[in-house]
């Protein structure tokens, strides 16, 4: 709501919320292949929307729509879900290849 009302603007806000809702929906959707691979390839995915998704953020602040308090709050939330993922693909590329 506090973006300013441009092309611009409208465009990056867009990728941004795609790239943020693509997260859970990877997860969601490699959880419910129930697979080894299945899963560590949407979380795989999932943990790059993460990086797409932290980018637009660093991009809104750097160019003064987000503040520095909310940017780091988004940062360290994005830093965290990434550690998760990577954290989860490496058990499950262990347990594959068990």
């Amino acid at each position: 709501a506090s973006f300013p009302r441009s092309e611009e603007a409208t465009i990056i806000k867009r990728q941004l919320v795609k790239a943020a809702t693509s997260v859970p929906a990877n997860i969601a959707d490699g959880y419910g292949g129930n697979k080894g691979k299945s899963f560590q390839n949407s979380s795989t995915i999932a943990r790059s929307d993460s990086s797409e998704a932290d980018y637009w953020i660093f991009l809104c602040h750097d160019i003064g729509w987000v503040g520095g308090e909310v940017f780091m709050e988004l940062e360290s939330g994005y830093a965290e879900v990434r550690a998760m993922l990577t954290s989860m693909i490496e058990k499950l590329d262990v347990s594959e290849s068990s």
